[in-house]
């Protein structure tokens, strides 16, 4: 009947459907936002699920995880924030932010362990000037390198705007009006 070449065939055929299903399941009806500068390719894209920090026009700062992407608000923490009150966006640069752990713990690690070695050692005094010196430095830098780790991006449609782009032709538009869980959602 089928020999065995023929069964591999149609098994990787198989196979190829049950991925492109997938495929088009996974972007069924996603929206994007994408914080943008005009002009240029640089941008930052969010999705649902992902962590976002913002900070509203009436100062207030909201931190947690997109729930939902609406046309013009983003829910995050089942507060939803529409996207003209949206003032800055902080975006989290991930080397700064590597090497200020590694500053601060390294540091930290640095004089503990060398302390420690000197009690072990019965050494006077037990941590050297040297190694306060060095571990003070690093620490110091971790400190300095955490406080620009974050980077403020200034929502002002000069600079930076927002889009939201919308990928939910498959499914029907006023699902993206209705509220996630309406006795949580709140609006600043």
């Amino acid at each position: 009947m089928f020999n065995f070449i023929d069964k591999i065939k149609i098994m990787k055929q198989i196979m190829f459907l049950i991925i492109m299903q997938f495929i088009i399941i996974s972007a069924r009806s996603q929206n994007i936002l994408v914080v943008e500068k005009p002009g240029t390719v640089k941008n930052v894209k969010y999705r649902v699920g992902e962590r976002i920090e913002l900070k509203t026009i009436n100062g207030e700062r909201i931190k947690g995880i997109i729930n939902q992407i609406r046309d013009t608000a983003v829910v995050v923490n089942y507060y939803m924030v529409k996207n003209s009150e949206i003032r800055n966006i902080y975006t989290l640069r991930r080397l700064v932010s590597a090497f200020s752990f590694v500053g601060i713990e390294g540091g930290l690690g640095y004089v503990v362990i060398d302390g420690f070695n000197g009690l072990i050692n019965n050494e006077k005094p037990i941590v050297a000037n040297s190694t306060l010196k060095t571990g003070g430095i690093m620490f110091g830098a971790g400190i300095l390198l955490r406080s620009i780790a974050k980077r403020k991006r200034n929502i002002d449609n000069e600079n930076w705007r927002i889009k939201v782009l919308n990928f939910s032709i498959l499914t029907d538009p006023g699902v993206l009006n209705q509220p996630i869980e309406p006795n949580q959602l709140k609006t600043y």
